[in-house]
């Protein structure tokens, strides 16, 4: 009798690791999003502040974003459950060192330099989230449950492109404004495929099969101050630059607007594994 027992009990405490490990492989994946999102909004901040639009707004943000971009590189590693994450963090980790500083710099030359190297900081960021969801992927073969598999390779999944909107809005932002500002010549292509990255997301969520009611009402209202958005921007079909509708500062707002509508979506996909 003790012995069975005791073999329930191993076998209970075991099912609990995995379902916590699941969990925190979903805020993993919801975190690692954020530094996407987090690498792009302190380019934009900088932007902005020497430009001397929304100053107090982008410095607030700018020291708000450091201090969380070091904060998840903290919680990344800790959980990273594999040597070949971990030193995909370490990676992030060293190349946003060298981000800061330039972030942090006050010559016209650091700006261009962030600008320069801005593709690169997000690929590096991008490739932790695509790790993480890869590495979700082989967690669901420890489960016999075809159900369940489905749940685990696709939650993840679904985190990550729902974290894709997040950084799609600073990074819209940020070179939307680089034209504007006459900080770096950006075409209306260059825009417009920011714009067709956000749909093609926005799409896919929006018909998965396991979304929630709650989930499909902030995906509503996402695409409610998206299509806000583009409407300022297009003209039959085009992007207009340096358009009469929206002003830089209230492209600043109405992108950070989308980001929070954004972020509590992510937050929704990545809870889903709590049950």
């Amino acid at each position: 009798m003790k012995n069975k027992l005791l073999l329930i009990l191993i076998i209970t405490t075991n099912l609990n690791i995995f379902s916590q490990k699941t969990h925190y492989l979903s805020q993993a994946v919801n975190l690692a999003g954020k530094q996407r999102m987090l690498g792009q909004r302190m380019a934009k901040d900088k932007l902005y502040i020497e430009a001397s639009k929304k100053g107090k707004d982008a410095e607030k943000e700018l020291e708000a974003a450091i201090n969380a971009f070091e904060y998840g590189i903290k919680y990344l590693r800790t959980f990273a459950p594999t040597k070949t994450i971990k030193y995909k963090i370490d990676v992030q980790e060293f190349t946003f060192n060298t981000y800061k500083k330039l972030i942090e710099g006050t010559t016209k030359k650091s700006m261009n330099e962030v600008v320069a190297c801005n593709t690169l900081f997000l690929a590096i960021c991008d490739d932790v989230v695509t790790s993480l969801i890869d590495y979700s992927k082989t967690k669901s073969n420890l489960s016999t449950d075809k159900n369940k598999n489905y749940v685990l390779q696709n939650i993840a999944k679904a985190t990550g492109a729902s974290g894709k909107l997040r950084y799609l809005t600073q990074r819209l932002t940020l070179y939307y404004a680089l034209n504007s500002f006459d900080v770096k010549k950006v075409t209306p292509k260059e825009i417009n495929t920011i714009v067709q990255t956000m749909e093609k997301n926005l799409n896919y969520l929006t018909v998965l099969e396991f979304n929630t009611l709650e989930i499909d009402d902030s995906l509503s209202e996402v695409l409610y101050y998206w299509n806000k958005l583009k409407s300022m921007l297009y003209k039959n079909g085009k992007v207009i630059m340096n358009s009469k509708k929206i002003t830089t500062e209230e492209l600043f707002d109405l992108c950070n607007t989308v980001l929070a509508k954004a972020n509590a979506t992510t937050k929704m996909y990545a809870d889903l594994n709590k049950s």
